[in-house]
């Protein structure tokens, strides 16, 4: 597999990111973008009129560097990326793997919705499935969560560019991870496109059925569990009485004992 889409969070100065990129990028240059998602600047470098990467920095952004190369121009700059900083927080990576010999639509599609079926996972048909002439796209899973998976007719895709010399069997599987914790961002930035895989236990069996690998799995992608309103209360008490609360406890022998008495006083409250 591959990286077909590469975005993270460099901590560095942008200037300095700026200027490894066009040194490492051969023939690129440094054009004004249009920043976004909260960000004050951005750059595109670019060569001719083809766009290899952005740059974005600035704004309530917490300080880090943006960095997005997508398609053709992923595999270079995840590469650049991570020999220059070996610890970055990688917020998007997709990964893919071409199919191209006949019916290999039908063939992976099927197998894919026998798993999002195994485990109870959304799935989502766009294109032409009617009569297969102007391309499909299979999406397995939510957009929302860390791991999304789509399957398309990549010669469809590129046929409807004008590329006619493409084969109409070509297919794409791509596997999208967005982590939202900073330690698996860091983690992620550490492994080989294939061993996206195994970010989720569906995406693992996928790489099983169809790739024919077995991945270590990846965990901790997630967000971390939202406090409940008993918690936040329970924590509240702790910060307002916490050291009455220990000599409670000094009193009355132990956290047990305590339990057992608060529980008594709230009952004759009753």
């Amino acid at each position: 597999m591959i990286f077909d889409w590469y975005q993270a969070g460099i901590e560095a100065p942008s200037e300095v990111v700026i200027g490894h990129l066009s040194t490492a990028l051969d023939l690129a240059d440094v054009e004004p973008a249009t920043p976004k998602n909260g960000y004050a600047q951005a750059v595109k470098l670019v060569r001719g009129s083809h766009s290899l990467a952005e740059v974005s920095w600035g704004g309530n952004t917490g300080g880090r560097v943006l960095v997005k190369g997508s398609g053709s121009d992923s595999p270079e700059i995840a590469r650049i990326l991570r020999e220059k900083w070996r610890r970055h927080q990688v917020v998007r990576a997709d990964v893919c793997e071409d199919f191209d010999e006949p019916h290999a639509f039908e063939i992976l599609s099927g197998m894919l919705i026998k798993v999002a079926d195994q485990h109870r996972l959304k799935v989502t048909h766009y294109g032409d499935w009617h009569r297969g002439e102007e391309g499909r796209t299979l999406y397995i899973g939510s957009r929302q969560s860390c791991v999304y998976l789509r399957l398309y007719e990549k010669g469809h895709q590129l046929r409807s560019k004008g590329l006619d010399s493409v084969s109409l069997d070509w297919a794409r599987l791509e596997v999208e991870v967005k982590a939202k914790q900073p330690a698996a961002r860091y983690h992620l930035s550490t492994l080989e496109p294939d061993e996206f895989m195994g970010c989720s236990s569906w995406t693992e069996q996928v790489a099983r059925m169809v790739l024919d690998a077995s991945l270590e799995r990846v965990t901790g992608l997630g967000t971390v569990k939202r406090p409940s309103d008993r918690d936040r209360a329970l924590a509240a008490l702790v910060r307002q009485y916490g050291r009455h609360l220990e000599g409670v406890r000094s009193d009355e022998g132990s956290w047990e004992a305590v339990g057992r008495l608060l529980g008594s006083m709230v009952d004759r409250r009753r």
